[in-house]
């Protein structure tokens, strides 16, 4: 039995790793399965001394991945349950948890000089994982960031960050009008993801949401365009690499079809680049 649980661990672990699924919890599924790798070490029937070898040399194999989703776990805990999002004046605490991450274990490089100096609608390709996803509160600027009512539900995002807008599967065009015209009215950027989530490949750009094309031109606030990498695992691992926040071109909303055409490019293009320069330091 505990060699199929060892199997079924191992597995786990390099499912994700291996591109498989997609799955925009890989890395927490990787911690978790870890977790349960070390609980069958301690059950084998062996001696102490070789539990300890066999534990420390899996925590230094799988240092960064302890490392890094452990604390956003313990970001996102503390976050949630500690403190109260309505104590906050603004998103420094978040960045604050999350700035190290990524400046210590990644080679992080951006431009965000090139960000607009007046606020605009962001546009940005949805994540791969979930710890990514985190990277859009690093911006330099004052974030209301668009999410869905069953992402509030289900990741409790709304006790994560301090601005946000709300919308509902079939919420209404208006409502989420007049809010980021509100947000923008207060000197805020509004943040939104407008992909899938990627499957298979991460450059793959399945389809990319007009509604915010639609809203922009109607109140005429200048789209900004927004790529961000993904981490890439070796068998579960995290090696050192680059990561990147890349900012795109600002423009004015002319014509809705043609500029989700064009952003669409800008994804594909910049995750592509992504990809083949990971390890080109």
């Amino acid at each position: 039995m505990l060699i199929s649980f060892f199997i079924f661990s191992l597995i786990g672990i390099l499912i994700p790793s291996l591109k498989i699924i997609g799955d925009c919890y890989y890395l927490f599924i990787i911690f978790i399965l870890l977790l349960l790798f070390i609980l069958a070490i301690l059950l084998l029937k062996i001696e102490i001394k070789y539990k300890v070898v066999l534990i420390l040399a899996l925590f230094l194999i799988y240092k960064n991945t302890f490392i890094i989703v452990g604390n956003v776990f313990y970001s996102l805990i503390k976050l949630i349950y500690i403190d109260s999002v309505d104590d906050r004046k603004d998103n420094k605490t978040l960045i604050k948890l999350v700035k190290p991450i990524y400046r210590k274990y990644f080679n992080f490089i951006t431009n965000f000089e090139n960000l607009p100096s007046t606020p605009s609608i962001i546009v940005c390709n949805y994540c791969n994982d979930r710890v990514e996803n985190l990277c859009c509160i690093l911006l330099p600027i004052d974030l209301a960031i668009m999410m869905r009512d069953q992402v509030r539900n289900t990741m409790k995002f709304d006790k994560i960050v301090k601005w946000r807008i709300e919308t509902k599967k079939n919420g209404s065009f208006k409502n989420t009008k007049d809010l980021i015209e509100n947000h923008i009215k207060d000197g805020r950027y509004i943040f939104t993801y407008v992909t899938k989530h990627p499957k298979y490949k991460f450059n793959h750009i399945s389809k990319v949401r007009s509604g915010v094309f639609y809203i922009a031109k109607e109140l005429n606030i200048p789209i900004t365009l927004l790529a961000i990498d993904y981490i890439d695992t070796n068998f579960g691992t995290i090696p050192y690499q680059n990561f990147r926040i890349k900012v795109g071109d600002t423009f004015y909303v002319q014509e809705p079809k043609n500029d989700v055409y064009k952003c669409k490019k800008f994804f594909k293009d910049t995750l592509t680049e992504f990809i083949n320069t990971k390890y080109k330091f």
